[in-house]
């Protein structure tokens, strides 16, 4: 297993998790997130220039793919999973990414809203933007 760690989008203004909430971002809540993600397609480049884009099953699975041009060569790589929602509002991911050599992917995050804008954050990495669509 790799533990995933998400790394920002070169596009994030926030440079930490402490300036996300120093800029007065909002924690999303356990009831908040069970309300967001349902039927929600998330979508969100990684430091290391992986694209992902997955849906939320209202059953707690997840489908989507992923995309790096540099490894891949721009190829789609299908991915399959588990998210949920731990009590203490962590969104978790559970996955599976690749066709060759599939990769796991776990990891859980905070979600964070500022404006209209949704951030994941997880250790100290740095905050990655992500798009969620309905």
């Amino acid at each position: 297993m790799i533990a995933f760690a998400l790394a920002a989008a070169g596009a994030s203004a926030q440079e930490s998790n402490d300036e996300l909430i120093a800029a007065h971002a909002i924690k999303l809540t356990k009831a908040e997130l069970q309300s967001l993600l349902p039927g929600s397609k998330a979508e969100y480049t990684t430091g290391r220039g992986t694209f992902f884009g997955y849906e939320h099953e209202a059953d707690g699975t997840l489908s989507g793919y992923a995309n790096n041009a540099l490894t891949t060569r721009g190829a789609n790589s299908p991915g399959r999973g588990t998210w949920r929602i731990t009590d203490d509002g962590q969104y978790c991911i559970d996955s599976v990414w690749g066709r060759s050599q599939p990769t796991d992917v776990k990891w859980c995050a905070a979600v964070y809203k500022l404006g209209a804008d949704y951030f994941f954050t997880y250790k100290t990495i740095k905050p990655v933007k992500v798009n969620f669509k309905k």
